[in-house]
């Protein structure tokens, strides 16, 4: 289904939902806030470090058949206690 079609239907959801992440495909639950412009993940293990001059972090999060998946992501800004994180390629 394309993007504009998704956007006129209107869907029934509960607060918390699953959330497929890519790369890798796996599946964890993901509380949902439909008046946020983000979304956040519960991490562990989280070390920061630099590559190429850029700041990026590595973490662990858990899928729901309770997988660990170590990941790493270039920071994009950290706010106060707070830090967000793009994919990388």
């Amino acid at each position: 289904m394309i993007a504009s079609a998704l956007a006129s239907e209107k869907q029934i959801v509960g607060w918390s939902e699953k959330a497929r992440i890519f790369p890798g495909g796996f599946v964890l639950s993901a509380k949902l806030d439909t008046g946020a412009d983000n979304s956040s993940l519960n991490v562990s293990a989280l070390t920061l470090f630099h590559r190429e001059g850029e700041e990026w972090a590595r973490f662990t999060v858990i899928d729901d058949n309770g997988t660990q998946h170590r990941l790493e992501k270039r920071l994009v800004r950290r706010g106060q206690d707070k830090a967000s994180f793009r994919y990388s390629s």
